[in-house]
């Protein structure tokens, strides 16, 4: 596993993940997805909602349709839609901020340029993540519509690390799910994975640089004494 100075050295780029990165999300898609799949009167293996964290709605509703759909002829794109409703309709007005969050980013930022990567749609990003207000602090975004291969491909991260202006292996990758840990791995990037969605041992096996429980550790590690302290995010 990789030391504090070998994540932070030459550093250049932070890059953080959304879904169970900086908002505490990944529970309400999975619900989500199983309204759908229950209306529908389909039975999904819990495994499958662990296989198809950080990837795309596209990814996981097409596997779904394909293997457990039966004689239902429901196209994807439906199934798209109706989750989509159905995790809008659960996240309703709340904030959903993942513990630390806000802080390291705001520290990130004092540091890098600081870049966000995720596997969303723009409107699903802009409903979760934009009622935040941390926008402001990212230099450069990359969702779904923006890629042609999306994680575990490198390109989604490839992507944001050029917005950014930063080669991928000068980055800080933030990210929760196997998937996402591979595509930030194979982009060449630093990777910081946090317990949030998957095992620690999970995570390290994906390749995960260094695997934290939180992101009061990842600043112990990175020597950010001003990241990472939930107590003084905003309420």
């Amino acid at each position: 596993m990789a030391t504090g100075n070998a994540l932070a050295d030459g550093l250049e780029g932070v890059i953080f993940d959304l879904d169970g990165v900086l908002i505490d999300s990944e529970p309400i898609h999975a619900e989500a997805k199983r309204r759908v799949f229950e209306g529908r009167g389909l039975e999904v293996p819990e495994r499958v909602y662990d296989a198809f964290k950080g990837q795309t709605d596209e990814q996981v509703l097409r596997y779904v349709a394909e293997n457990y759909g039966g004689g239902d002829t429901v196209s994807v794109e439906v199934l798209i839609e109706e989750k989509r409703e159905a995790f809008w309709d659960l996240l309703g007005a709340r904030q959903v901020p993942m513990e630390g969050a806000e802080n390291f980013v705001k520290a990130a930022a004092r540091r890098y340029p600081v870049g966000l990567c995720t596997s969303a749609s723009p409107h699903t990003c802009k409903r979760a993540f934009d009622p935040l207000g941390w926008r402001k602090h990212f230099a450069a975004s990359v969702t779904a519509a923006d890629v042609e291969h999306p994680k575990p491909d490198p390109q989604p991260y490839q992507l944001t690390a050029e917005r950014l202006g930063v080669a991928p292996e000068r980055c800080l990758i933030v990210e929760d799910s196997l998937s996402g840990v591979r595509s930030a791995c194979a982009a060449g990037g630093r990777v910081a994975a946090l317990t949030t969605s998957m095992e620690r041992d999970e995570l390290e096996a994906a390749g995960a640089h260094v695997v934290v429980e939180s992101f009061a550790e990842l600043a112990e590690r990175l020597g950010w004494s001003d990241g990472g302290d939930a107590s003084s995010d905003a309420a």
